[in-house]
């Protein structure tokens, strides 16, 4: 996922209602890189729109004052991996999303 749909989404979330999101939802589940702080499978996301939009949320409705530095992903067996790197002052963490089920899926 290029940047610019990253920067795309987090305006529209900022912008939009939870409709685009409203399908997606996060089961917490384990993740294969050591040392994440949190780890959650994305559920019932159509289109990568959907799934970053779902992210970011659980990002801004948990963590409102941490911010997103980086992002990353990774793929492990059949599975596919969105890892965002956070920092909130001198705190640095890392939040694995299971993002499979709706990698490569793009909008209808």
């Amino acid at each position: 996922m290029g940047k610019t749909l990253l920067a795309l989404a987090a305006v529209i979330f900022s912008l939009s209602p939870p409709a685009a999101y409203a399908d997606a939802r996060l089961r917490t589940t384990t993740c294969p890189v050591e040392g994440v702080a949190a780890s959650f499978k994305v559920l019932g996301a159509r289109t990568e729109y959907e799934g970053v939009a779902a992210e970011y949320h659980w990002l801004y409705a948990n963590l409102p004052e941490w911010e997103r530095t980086d992002q990353a992903l990774i793929h492990v067996g059949r599975r596919d991996y969105d890892l965002l790197y956070i920092k909130h002052g001198r705190q640095r963490a890392t939040i694995c999303f299971d993002i499979t089920d709706f990698y490569g899926k793009p909008a209808r």
